[in-house]
């Protein structure tokens, strides 16, 4: 082989040299950013665990306000029916001592 062919060997297998040296890091490169992706991604799918978490809980109270709310209207409206009926038997009563007071001072 010649000089000059043993040359152009040379400059193919540096070069070849280089790029594996070149691929390995570009592969060593991909794999850290996959990984950073990964631990990202955890991250982020247990943020969203969190929050589904929180709008569950939130829903749940939501219904339990919303029951007690609605206990709470019934109460009043049965205290607006008692208050009425009081209402009612006090004019009564003093509709009748009303009567009875005329029927005295008439005599």
């Amino acid at each position: 082989m010649s000089e000059e062919g043993a040359n152009i060997w040379k400059l193919v297998s540096g070069s070849a040299g280089g790029l594996f040296v070149a691929a390995g890091t570009t592969i060593v490169k991909m794999r850290e950013r996959i990984s950073n992706l990964e631990l990202r991604t955890k991250t982020v799918e247990e943020e969203m665990d969190d929050v589904i978490t929180k709008i569950d809980e939130t829903h749940d109270t939501v219904i339990r306000l919303e029951t007690n709310v609605v206990a709470l209207e019934e109460d009043v409206r049965e205290g607006a029916k008692l208050q009425r009926k009081t209402n009612e038997q006090v004019l009564d009563k003093l509709t009748s001592i009303e009567v009875i007071v005329r029927s005295n001072g008439k005599r």
